[in-house]
Parts: structure tokens; C-alpha cells; sequence
């Protein structure tokens, strides 16, 4: 059994580990250092807005770490691109709630035939499993064979009420958790991202995932 305080504990630690990289194609070079300087309460988003005002375009990568992209791909084969889009449309739109992200994913990207996705009910499903996963037993540092270390946990809301789900109840769990869980900005100096590299000939992007309730 696992107990989870969702005031306190995200469901997802920002960390090194979680960081996901972006090429940027396009952007004129001597603009980065002015959009780099942006230091605005919405930077991330500005930036963003920056890049692509200046003819950037954002190609999704890989994540950073070789085993947050493994411990990904056993969740399943192409959750490691739909990342790629939750962020940039987090960071990006300031859509911070899983499920309006992914509304908008559906209604304003190519993201289902980008990844022979038949459908946003299949979405919806991958993104549930890898919620009840990373509560269950995946670790973002640690590779992970696909196996959980619960068969349950205990959930504390904000007022002091428990809710508790066990393994037979895992649809009521993976409602909930797609239900409530937001996206997060951690700190970028901490975690070391949201700003433009130059390496070459090439730029990229760091954004980093953290999901709480």
C-alpha cells in the first residue's frame, strides 16, 4: 500500500531525469540571446512565443536521460512523443490540467495520426496507464522492468479525506488520476532547462515534466 499526500508530493518529481529535449529549426541565430534574456513570470511561455514569432519550429527529441526514455517506452512504444506534446502545450498555452491538455491536443494538433493514435479514447488510455504506473512502481532515475511495488495506494485530498484504491480497482484509479493530475513548472535553474542551446549548428530545448495533483 502506498500513501500519498497530494499536498505535499507531486506524482512526479521534477528532476534531471525528467528533463525532454527539442530541436529548434528556423530560428535565426542572433535572436537568441534576447529571447534567452526574457525573464518575465511567464518566461517559459514567452520564450516559446519568441522562438516561434522568429520563425522557430520545435521538433521533439528524446528525453535527456537514456533510461526516462526506456522506462517510457515500457509503458508504452510512442508515450515518449505524446510527452513531447503535453509540454510544449503546457508550457506553451498555460493549459495546465492533464485532461483540457490533451482536449486540446486532439482538437488542435496532428497528434493522433502523427503517432497512429486511432483515437482520443486510445490517448486518454495510454496516459492513464502511465499515471497509474508511475504511482505504482515506475521511477524516473531507475529502470524499471514494467512490475509494480503496490497493489494499492491511499490518496489524501486537501481536506483531510482519504480515498483508497486497490489493484481491482485500478479503472476508478486511472479515472481519478486523469481526472486530477495538472502539470507543474519547477525551477529552471534547479533543473536546468527553458533556455535555447547552441551546439554547432544546431539549437535546442530543454522542458522539464512534473505532474501533481
Amino acid at each position: 500500500m502506498v500513501l500519498f499526500d497530494r499536498t505535499l508530493s507531486p506524482l512526479l518529481n521534477a528532476s534531471g531525469n525528467t528533463n525532454f529535449m527539442f530541436e529548434i529549426d528556423g530560428l535565426d541565430n542572433s535572436k537568441i540571446p534576447e529571447i534567452n534574456g526574457i525573464s518575465t513570470k511567464t518566461k517559459l511561455k514567452d520564450r516559446i512565443e519568441a522562438i516561434t514569432k522568429n520563425g522557430g519550429t520545435f521538433s521533439y527529441l528524446k528525453a535527456e536521460k537514456d533510461t526516462m526514455n526506456y522506462n517510457l517506452k515500457m509503458v508504452d512504444s510512442v508515450l515518449p512523443e505524446i510527452i513531447g506534446y503535453l509540454l510544449i502545450t503546457f508550457y506553451g498555452n498555460r493549459i495546465s490540467k492533464l485532461s483540457d491538455i490533451v482536449e486540446h491536443l486532439c482538437n488542435n494538433t496532428n497528434i493522433l495520426t502523427h503517432l497512429d493514435i486511432d483515437d482520443k479514447a486510445m490517448l486518454i488510455g495510454k496516459l492513464k496507464k502511465f499515471l497509474v504506473d508511475i504511482l505504482l512502481g515506475f521511477f524516473a532515475g531507475r529502470k524499471w522492468d514494467g512490475s509494480y511495488e503496490s497493489h494499492g495506494t491511499i490518496v489524501v485530498k486537501a481536506n483531510g479525506d482519504l480515498i483508497t484504491f486497490h489493484i481491482i480497482d485500478i479503472d476508478s484509479l486511472k479515472d481519478y488520476l486523469f481526472e486530477n493530475i495538472r502539470l507543474d513548472t519547477p525551477s529552471t535553474s534547479r533543473h536546468k532547462f527553458g533556455a535555447i542551446i547552441e551546439d554547432k549548428t544546431k539549437n535546442y530545448f530543454k522542458l522539464n515534466l512534473q505532474l501533481r495533483f
